[in-house]
């Protein structure tokens, strides 16, 4: 790794690079301390398949299994694996649904102040663990998501685990990552197809309904119960939706 970039200057001189200079650039600057953050969705796929192209497969794709997950996301997981022989490496809470449920005695993902705590224990948790041995982390945030990532900027510096997170497709659309995983016969997560737009875990997941935004279908439970909670709900794991929760 050379030394640590300037964040102003490397994100100017980063706007408007495509998703493959932007992951060359990562690794030359950091290397094998470079990863990969998946969560099995289509934008994951896409950035998959793309380290694939550029023959960067022993690039470590960390995957949080929360044990929430659907079956169908450790499905993609496995085919992706097979397919593109990508080093997709998978790491766990600390505790499992049982022994968390017997310490704090309820399910916490069923409401608004608990979720939160499941989320932090499940994915965010694990997740600052598993991290630590990397300088930089790919990930699929996107500025037409709106919300907290409308001003995602190509490299983002977490101070919680000390990486810098580098977001590739930040100026895609999500059609325009249908379009790539489509040319390329990328395998996509199966519920993408069923109404699924954004995929977490099982418990906080569900269709979307016609109209509705792409995320409506996250904690979509938590928000009919407290509407006070807001339409963009965030598991936590990303800085950027913490830095900007309420917009």
């Amino acid at each position: 790794m050379t030394d640590n970039p300037d964040i102003d200057v490397v994100n100017r001189e980063l706007t408007g690079k495509s998703a493959q200079e932007i992951i060359l650039w990562a690794h030359r600057q950091f290397g094998d301390k470079m990863g990969m953050l998946s969560s099995m969705q289509r934008t994951a796929s896409a950035i998959t398949h793309i380290l694939y192209s550029l023959g960067l497969t022993d690039t470590e794709i960390m995957f949080i299994d929360t044990q929430y997950h659907f079956q169908e996301t450790l499905e993609l997981r496995d085919e992706l694996i097979r397919k593109y022989g990508v080093n997709i490496k998978t790491y766990y809470p600390e505790t499992t649904p049982e022994e968390q449920f017997y310490e704090y005695g309820k399910e916490l993902y069923l409401r608004d102040g608990d979720y939160q705590i499941c989320c932090r224990l499940r994915k965010e948790q694990p997740y600052l663990k598993a991290s630590e041995r990397f300088d930089a982390l790919l990930s699929g945030l996107m500025r037409s998501e709106g919300g907290a990532r409308k001003n995602v900027q190509p490299v983002l510096y977490d101070s919680r685990n000390h990486v810098y997170k580098i977001h590739p497709i930040l100026e895609w659309t999500m059609d325009e990552v249908d379009a790539y995983n489509r040319e390329h016969q990328v395998p996509v997560h199966s519920l993408h197809h069923q109404g699924y737009t954004s995929i977490g875990c099982w418990t906080c997941t569900t269709p979307i309904r016609e109209g509705e935004d792409e995320r409506a279908g996250r904690w979509r439970h938590v928000r009919d119960s407290n509407p006070s909670a807001g339409q963009k709900l965030y598991c936590g794991i990303n800085l950027v939706d913490l830095m900007n929760k309420k917009n």
